[in-house]
């Protein structure tokens, strides 16, 4: 099975890719495993803050 790594932007998460992209449909039509690893964000990580601002 192919791999591919996709990364999100310095203020996104792995969520980015399957909100605005069809990447879920087309890794399954390529038969393609897709890991979208996720972090906080440097702002996450000095004040405290989640997505959404919380």
């Amino acid at each position: 099975m192919r791999t591919m790594y996709l990364l999100h932007g310095a203020y996104g998460n792995y969520m980015d890719w399957l909100i605005h992209t069809r990447i879920y449909e087309l890794a399954q039509r390529a038969g393609t495993a897709v890991i979208m690893p996720s972090r906080k964000s440097a702002a996450e990580n000095v004040w405290g803050l989640w997505p959404g601002g919380h």
